[in-house]
Formats: structure tokens, sequence, C-alpha cells
């Protein structure tokens, strides 16, 4: 597994978690998000690569 920072564009893939889990709604998850991808916000959201669960991203 690999972890990182999370992007825009795992979004859907953690989604996907919250709704099988019921962690929390899946539809706050964007706005949670939403200042730490924007750079305004001191918060890292970090996402897991693994089979079961991938999003793709470009890692730098």
């Amino acid at each position: 597994m690999i972890i990182k920072d999370s992007c825009a564009d795992d979004i859907p893939g953690l989604q996907e978690v919250l709704e099988a889990t019921g962690l929390f709604p899946a539809e706050m998850l964007p706005d949670m998000l939403a200042p730490s991808l924007a750079g305004e916000s001191g918060a890292h959201w970090l996402s897991g690569i693994a089979n079961l669960f991938s999003s793709v991203c470009e890692l730098l």
C-alpha cells in the first residue's frame, strides 16, 4: 500500500469507502477536503492506494 496526500481524484473512491463504512455522510467529503486541496489549511488528508481501493493520481 502507498500512503499519499489526497487529491481531488481520490474523492470518488473515498466516498465509496465512506458509504460502505458509514463513518460519516459521503456527500460531506468534498467540502471537508476543499481547504486542504486549495492549500488553505495546515491539515493533511491522506489516501492509501491498494488493489481494492485505488485512485489514479499523479504522484509527485
